[in-house]
């Protein structure tokens, strides 16, 4: 399962969890970083579990399809304006840290950020698309 350690600020999967051809809803769940050895967070939500352990999240939390949506409105504006790489993730964490992660993932020259956001952009809207957000 998906977990969060605001500490490190890494996303991880714990392999605590385990669950086959079932559902399960987790709230509030935390489990040793493996960076840090710190509490992270568990992804809240409702899964379910194919026959090989597969999870499928459900429903998920209303902040997440606000943090989704604010993500895409900073995207969308950051493509407008030109905003530097730092510039884009520093407004991202003061959405919520967990976003801190991107830091990692988004390109370090402004040409490839837009790119990037070309490409993410559309995955947000699709995420949100697919629960009916």
């Amino acid at each position: 399962m998906l977990c969060y350690c605001s500490s490190c600020r890494i996303l991880f999967n714990t392999n605590r969890i385990e669950a086959k051809n079932s559902y399960l809803t987790v709230e509030n769940v935390r489990v040793d970083c493996v960076r840090c050895g710190l509490m992270a967070k568990v992804l809240d939500g409702r899964f379910s579990f194919d026959s090989n352990g597969v999870q499928t999240l459900l429903e998920g939390p209303q902040f997440t399809v606000d943090l989704l949506t604010q993500l895409k409105q900073l995207a969308q504006k950051a493509r407008i304006e030109d905003t530097t790489p730092e510039k884009f993730v520093s407004e991202a964490e003061k959405l919520d840290s967990i976003l801190g992660f991107l830091k990692y993932c988004v390109p370090k020259t402004n040409g490839e950020l837009k790119e990037f956001l070309a490409w993410l952009i559309p995955v947000i809207i699709g995420l949100l698309a697919m629960k009916g957000c």
